[in-house]
């Protein structure tokens, strides 16, 4: 049950997406949501920019739009952006996002998946295949390495399972 806002100092004040109107703003812990139009927040996007940028940043992680290998690149991240956005005059999401995907989603990126994109297509997949033909997802260093999808196709690649004679 949400707590009286009178009686939360809003400690946990944060950004849920809401790119078509900027109404993110919210207090997690009682509901309250800052600004004329509620959730719409001006002095907040300059005051707890660092907030609404962690937030976009995980959010696009979330989605599997980006991906933050951990807390310190996540961090760095959020840095970067919210430093970025005050040297812009910047402050609305999609731009935060824009930003994000500048940095994240730059020429290495394109080129990693363009050239394996161009390698599958062209019959040239260089990914490590089970014995059966499917995408492998397991290794094992056995028998001079096997490659399998599952572990029961890793017991009959190793012969120790049914169907082994037949891998």
């Amino acid at each position: 049950m949400p707590r009286d806002p009178m009686s939360c100092c809003h400690t946990g004040l944060y950004w849920y997406a809401a790119p078509a109107n900027e109404r993110g703003w919210r207090c997690a812990d009682c509901g309250w949501r800052p600004g004329e139009e509620p959730g719409y927040s001006p002095e907040h996007d300059r005051s707890h920019l660092r907030m609404k940028v962690w937030c976009i940043v995980h959010d696009l992680h979330e989605s599997s739009i980006i991906y933050i290998s951990n807390s310190h690149h996540g961090e760095g991240l959020t840095d970067q952006i919210a430093d970025l956005c005050r040297e812009r005059n910047l402050y609305d999401s999609v731009s935060i996002a824009r930003m994000v995907l500048e940095l994240e989603g730059n020429d290495d990126h394109a080129r990693f998946w363009r050239d394996r994109s161009e390698g599958i297509l062209a019959g040239k997949d260089p990914r490590n295949r089970c014995w059966c033909g499917k995408l492998a997802h397991q290794w094992c260093n056995q028998n001079g390495g096997q490659h399998a999808c599952s572990n029961e196709h890793m017991k009959i690649a190793l012969g120790n399972g049914p169907g082994a004679d037949d891998a």
